[in-house]
């Protein structure tokens, strides 16, 4: 049985099953004057249209930061300001900072990744609770600052912070008090599989014992992660995900969401159009769904070329031909062009990425073509996010699998088939995309709150070259539709109505 077919059968079965058991929900939610199309209701948000939400531990509230202080300490670790001083006059004009940012900005990337996840983890009963002296304690660990551990030899602590390697080949911790060197000779990181990828600017608590102005290191841990209920429920009215307001309150968009005819959402990575394979490819996969039931959309990932891009090379004249040509094979089939959408999302080898995150969308003159032809289509940044009804949809195609292998400081003997379940948890535990040194991974400092996953996602799609997966961590599904150019043509479906994935 092919592909289309196999989906066609599986739709049709899905649909049938769904009409009996959605149909209570639909007549108590659903009426004809709010029936919609739920097509409406599918909405991107680019990283530049992420909401620049910024922590401030003293007021423990979210805010935009044309409301943070322009003077800020440049000499504090991870440019924490002290909390004692009071707010300026002058704001830090920062919104819509663009790709130019100052100096100041980078110290608040830093502030804010570290802010941000020790809130999470003072309001984690299982783990750790603040308590009023500002330590935080749940009954056998006490969380330290690297500044409490001056002239207290041979005691044990443990310390929250940022791994920061501050002379070459030596590991420190930082917190917003100072900093202090790390030994990990000691350290036992067998069997560990929850500890998931400890990289260089990554957060971690760690655990050890104070010895001659060194920190020996026994044990270290990721941060505990916290469920998008949870953190919602925290910060009640914040939009941190961002995107238009949707006209139903939360219940229809549920309905909505639920019914059996709102299709599926198609994602697809490494799309090499200059390859006739490929081309062939997916004609055939939009011919199978052509024939059934269509979906509501359709994520097509780069790099859109086996090629890198390269300035100054006829590249450019190839991708405006293979992008035509892509344009073509859709438009051979009307439903689809007419009723889903395209959401494009550049790949790292593609025009003009500047290495830096996010990766901003495909030039305009490779795209004109495509969205003359293609009404619903939408080019984007990389990363991107993705609401549809109360589901909330991250889309980051990187090769993280790689780069985080290579740039771990740590790793845990006896795991070594674990690289995307590690991976998948680093994310959600560091509540970011990139939890890598800059100048591994650039970031615009300015854009990196667009690479914050907080709260959680329902859906996190981590397109890698590495082979499709599927993880589910902390209420948070994460796949990786692997390469379709070299992994068999296969891709990923995802169906919103039952939060499942089917891979084809």
């Amino acid at each position: 049985m092919s592909t289309q077919e196999e989906w066609s059968q599986n739709t049709n079965t899905q649909k049938n099953g769904n009409r009996k058991n959605n149909t209570d929900t639909s007549s108590s939610f659903m009426t004809d004057s709010i029936r919609t199309d739920e097509r409406k209701l599918f909405k991107v948000i680019s990283a530049y249209d992420s909401p620049q939400l910024w922590y401030d531990p003293k007021n423990g509230a979210f805010s935009y930061p044309d409301s943070i202080p322009k003077s800020m300490d440049y000499s504090a670790p991870l440019g924490v300001q002290d909390s004692s001083e009071k707010p300026q006059k002058d704001v830090l004009e920062t919104k819509n900072l663009g790709l130019v940012a100052s100096p100041q900005t980078k110290i608040e990337l830093f502030r804010q990744r570290y802010d941000v996840i020790r809130q999470r983890i003072q309001r984690n009963d299982a783990h750790l609770r603040e308590t009023p002296m500002g330590n935080t304690w749940n009954g056998k660990i006490l969380i330290d600052s690297v500044s409490s551990l001056k002239g207290r030899e041979g005691q044990e602590f443990a310390i929250f912070g940022m791994i920061s390697q501050l002379e070459e080949g030596v590991y420190y911790v930082e917190d917003k008090d100072g900093s202090i060197k790390l030994n990990f000779s000691n350290t036992n990181l067998e069997n560990e599989e929850d500890i998931g990828i400890i990289t260089e600017n990554s957060f971690v608590i760690v655990e050890g014992i104070l010895n001659d102005d060194t920190f020996i290191v026994q044990s270290l841990m990721q941060p505990p992660p916290e469920t998008q209920a949870k953190s919602k429920y925290a910060f009640q009215g914040i939009d941190f995900f961002g995107g238009p307001k949707l006209p139903y309150d939360q219940a229809t968009l549920k309905a909505i969401e639920g019914l059996d005819d709102n299709g599926a959402i198609v994602f697809l990575s490494d799309i090499w159009l200059d390859r006739q394979q490929v081309l062939d490819s997916l004609k055939k996969l939009f011919s199978g769904f052509s024939s059934s039931r269509l979906p509501l959309a359709f994520v097509l990932m780069g790099d859109f070329s086996s090629i890198p891009y390269l300035p100054g090379s006829n590249s450019i004249s190839k991708y405006q031909e293979n992008m035509s040509k892509l344009v073509s094979i859709i438009t051979e089939f009307p439903d689809i062009t007419k009723q889903c959408h395209f959401v494009i999302v550049p790949g790292p080898n593609d025009p003009w990425g500047m290495g830096a995150l996010p990766y901003p969308p495909l030039p305009k003159f490779l795209t004109d073509r495509f969205k003359s032809r293609i009404p619903r289509s939408n080019f984007t940044t990389n990363p991107c996010r993705i609401r549809f009804c109360t589901q909330e949809i991250v889309v980051f195609r990187d090769d993280l699998i790689k780069k985080m292998r290579r740039n771990s400081v740590l790793w845990p003997k006896g795991v070594d088939n674990l690289f995307e379940t590690k991976v998948v948890k680093t994310l959600i535990n560091q509540s970011h995309l990139s939890p890598l040194p800059i100048r591994v991974r650039p970031v615009f400092w300015g854009y990196d709150h667009a690479l914050r996953i907080y709260p959680s996602p329902d859906l996190l799609v981590l397109a890698d070259k590495f082979e499709s997966y599927n993880v589910f961590y902390n209420e948070t599904l994460a796949i990786n539709p692997g390469s379709f150019s070299t992994n068999g043509f296969k891709f990923h479906v995802y169906l919103p109505a039952t939060k499942t994935f089917q891979i084809r």
